[in-house]
């Protein structure tokens, strides 16, 4: 897969085995290019962003990019997410798993009316709710851990499972990881096939193990380093 942005001289080659990293010190660039990003990721088609397939077939790019800015709050647990994540369960559970959950929710139900005989009140209780319902008795969160990078890593996992997307686009993340973690990162990308790009406001040098940079000065001077 190849990502062509018109304002930029060099391809983004976005292939197994390597981490693309785009460090960008001239700041109208660097805004262009995220708010570019977001637009794609909002559903818009721009014709300054093309996407490729290895056989040279254009892929449209909406929907199927995610843009990470904000490490304090991933959102990892919004109701958005949590709901979406029971969408996906229902998708890929089977019919013999479907029988086995309502078999269970009868016995439940049975149990309850037993209880709620001994209380002289009319109450009802709902003998056949979907399975979406059943689901929902269930509180579902997602694990959240201490650490970013572990946060991080079930966030990919998020996008790529249940929003499909494409390209996961990563914004100035070198300022809240060490290179440590940031290889760490880069090998679970690679070996779970999860296309992401690091976009930075400044230049952090030399390239980390399994990265590929552009860098772009201040002076729209761009070097492609390996």
């Amino acid at each position: 897969m190849k990502l062509n942005v018109s304002y930029l001289d060099h391809s983004i080659e976005l292939v197994n085995g390597f981490i693309n990293a785009i460090e960008i010190e001239n700041r109208r660039y660097f805004y262009r290019i995220i708010s570019d990003f977001i637009k794609i990721e909002n559903g818009e088609e721009l014709e300054e962003i093309n996407c490729y397939d290895s056989n040279f077939e254009e892929i449209s790019l909406s929907n199927k990019i995610g843009v990470v800015i904000n490490y304090f709050d991933l959102g990892i647990n919004d109701k958005k997410v949590l709901n979406d994540v029971e969408k996906r369960i229902l998708l890929t559970i089977n019919q013999k798993d479907q029988d086995e959950i309502k078999k269970n929710y009868e016995r439940l139900i049975k149990l309850l009316q037993k209880t709620t005989e001994e209380i002289d009140l009319s109450i009802k209780i709902s003998k056949e709710p979907s399975l979406e319902k059943i689901l929902k008795m269930v509180k579902i969160d997602i694990l959240e851990q201490d650490e970013l990078i572990d946060n991080l890593l079930t966030l990919m996992d998020l996008q790529k499972i249940v929003y499909k997307r494409e390209i996961i686009i990563f914004v100035n993340l070198k300022q809240y990881l060490s290179k440590t973690e940031l290889i760490e990162l880069y090998k679970y990308c690679i070996y779970n096939d999860i296309k992401i790009i690091l976009v930075d406001s400044q230049c952090y040098g030399t390239t980390l193990e399994y990265e590929k940079k552009i860098i772009i000065d201040t002076d729209l001077e761009e070097f492609m380093i390996e």
